[in-house]
């Protein structure tokens, strides 16, 4: 019997311990990773200027303290003591700075309301009881002693913390956080007011200084009592261990690990952000309760997790998501002003042909509606061809193709197809049809962030984006409804055949010497494409006698390419052009984009 007594006491003892220790030490990981990530986003959440309130209240702080260093390094760990006058704390505290962050607090508290697991419904006690904010004493560099900045129960009666009171530290955690590192309390802290787990995260400035920490304390006394009551249990499953034989103790500790380690499973998956956890143990003991309070917790933070994902989706909708990619960012938290890369793209601009005339016709609230429609038909057309849109200027579109001038060539071609379909569209629902002009240039851009630290947006600078809106602009001038740079129609030939034509030289402003462009046939009806195509060394010839200033022979050549594709408007507009200078004495006839 001694050495069966003897092996059960020990084998429970053992196995009660391990209970015990990883039930506690489960509780504490996880209420304390939760708490440090409740505070780490409130203070990653504060704007500067909730900042520098913080730092407006922490230097009068400083100018109105009223205890000499004696009096404050008296004040023991757990109690509190008021360093201001009655009627300057109250002051400070109706003021609108001292208000704010107590907003910031009790919305923190607020967001943490218990749920009633039967009802659904929320209860009016928040799981973070306190939370406040702490600034150093001058005379207490070890932070042994600090100051409450702000409580967020600052005027409940009984509780009355007012803003200046100083602290004796008793949470290590705190002291770690004005070390600039987030903490959590590795045991339960006991102080006059009950039992806490406590967290701080520090609350930088932008040099990274730690002003302030942010601590919160969860009201701990219920998972204290759960603690506690499995440690008497224990305790009796060791007594019961020296009457009851070997086998049943074995029986007994095993029944018990079961739940623990799916506990401690379910822990170490949340740890790794698995978010869908939840803990299977069908108990009604302490352990039961232990599992519903972590699959509680697991979903408050799933909840939690997935607000933060939809606000980033939001946010791309404004900042493309392949801007921040290219800035070598995953999120835009990680924007800051001045980031920039130097990169080689193609910029597409496009343009709705005499928009401020159809605009004229319509209400403001036509006006986007027919832009919505418009842009709902070609924004995808971009991103298929693996581009973004850098921006909407009114009716015009800038995208940029980061991958080959290829997929911007396919992106304006398959805008023209769309506008066909669209146009159809219109006209079936009694609405003019309307027309585009797209421009495209290859070259190397910059890629970053202007504006300054309250109000910034991205953009790209680059004689490159210039150009692409010059050869935009002149689309309508020269009749051709997708015109591209030289540059550009190389690179793309490297990879897809395309119907394309020598436009001419053009003066585009900021380039001393001419420059020439090409148009692209395809996005038209096939039938047109075919008949341009079939005009294209003639229409080349045309331009070429043109540029020699040729002009009969070259009108000669358009109106013949004019009578066999009527269509074709660029002919016509080189027709009438050979008849405008043949007349004249012109050193350049290019067409620039004053013409």
């Amino acid at each position: 019997m001694l050495v069966v007594s003897t092996l059960a006491v020990t084998a429970t003892g053992v196995t009660a311990y391990l209970i015990y220790n990883n039930t506690k030490t489960m509780i504490l990981e996880v209420m304390g990773g939760r708490l440090m990530d409740i505070a780490r986003t409130s203070a990653n959440s504060m704007t500067d200027e909730d900042l520098r309130y913080i730092r407006d209240l922490r230097n009068t702080l400083k100018e109105q303290n009223i205890l000499e260093k004696a009096d404050i390094m008296k004040v023991a760990k757990g109690d509190t003591a008021e360093s201001l006058p009655e009627e300057m704390s109250q002051e400070l505290m109706d003021g609108p700075k001292f208000q704010r962050l107590v907003q910031i607090l009790r919305t923190i508290k607020r967001s943490t309301l218990r749920v009633d697991t039967n009802t659904g419904t929320e209860d009016q006690v928040s799981n973070i009881r306190y939370a406040y904010i702490f600034v150093p004493v001058r005379h207490s560099p070890d932070h042994r002693i600090l100051k409450f900045l702000a409580d967020a129960d600052y005027d409940t009666e009984g509780e009355e913390n007012p803003i200046g009171n100083l602290y004796g530290v008793k949470q290590k955690s705190f002291i770690k956080a004005f070390a600039g590192q987030p903490a959590a309390e590795k045991d339960f802290v006991a102080d006059r007011w009950g039992t806490w787990l406590s967290a701080a995260v520090p609350i930088k400035d932008d040099s990274g200084s730690t002003v302030a920490i942010l601590g919160l304390d969860y009201d701990a006394s219920g998972e204290v009592n759960k603690v506690n009551e499995l440690f008497y249990i224990c305790i009796f499953s060791v007594v019961a261990a020296l009457i009851l034989s070997l086998i049943f103790s074995y029986i007994l500790a095993s029944l018990m690990s079961r739940p623990i380690a799916k506990l401690q499973d379910g822990a170490l998956r949340v740890k790794d952000r698995d978010y869908e956890t939840r803990v299977d143990v069908k108990t009604n003991d302490e352990l039961g309760v232990l599992a519903d309070t972590f699959n509680n917790m697991v979903e408050e933070i799933r909840a939690y997790s997935d607000y933060l994902q939809a606000l980033n989706a939001s946010y791309y909708r404004f900042v493309p998501r392949e801007f921040l990619q290219h800035l070598g960012q995953e999120s835009i938290l990680n924007i800051q002003l001045g980031d920039q890369i130097q990169k080689e793209m193609t910029v597409l601009f496009s343009d709705i042909r005499s928009f401020t005339t159809i605009s004229e016709s319509l209400r403001p609230s036509e006006n986007f509606n027919f832009l919505n429609s418009y842009l709902k038909r070609v924004g995808p057309v971009i991103r298929n061809s693996r581009g973004f849109i850098d921006k909407y200027i009114g009716d015009a579109i800038m995208a940029l193709f980061p991958d080959s001038p290829r997929s911007a060539v396919e992106a304006a071609i398959n805008m023209r197809l769309e506008l066909l379909d669209f146009n159809v569209y219109r006209k079936e629902k009694g609405y003019i049809p309307i027309d585009i002009g797209v421009g495209l240039h290859t070259g190397v851009l910059m890629l970053g962030t202007i504006g300054e630290e309250e109000r910034m947006e991205s953009t790209v600078i680059a004689d490159a984006v210039n150009l692409a809106s010059r050869l935009e602009g002149l689309t309508k001038k020269m009749g051709a409804h997708i015109i591209l740079s030289e540059v550009t129609l190389r690179q793309t030939l490297e990879d897809m055949q395309v119907n394309y034509r020598f436009m001419g030289k053009v003066r585009v402003k900021g380039k001393t010497k001419s420059v020439p462009v090409y148009e692209v046939l395809d996005g038209d009806p096939a039938e047109l494409v075919e008949r341009k195509a079939a005009q294209k060394e003639r229409f080349e010839h045309g331009v070429m006698l043109y540029h020699k200033k040729r002009f009969a022979e070259a009108e000669q050549t358009f109106f013949s390419i004019h009578e066999a594709v009527p269509e074709d408007r660029a002919s016509l507009i080189y027709l009438e052009r050979c008849k405008k200078y043949s007349q004249t004495d012109h050193e350049d006839p290019v067409f620039a984009a004053n013409d």
